[in-house]
């Protein structure tokens, strides 16, 4: 038998940068606090 691989788990995600995540906390938070 051969031996089992550990299970593994790739995430991919965007960087959040300021404008572009979360905009509709931008009128509170401004760019930078939302991202």
């Amino acid at each position: 038998m051969k031996p089992v691989s550990p299970t593994r788990i790739v995430i991919f995600a965007k960087a959040p940068l300021p404008g572009f995540a979360k905009t509709r906390l931008i009128p509170a938070l401004g760019a930078q606090g939302a991202a």
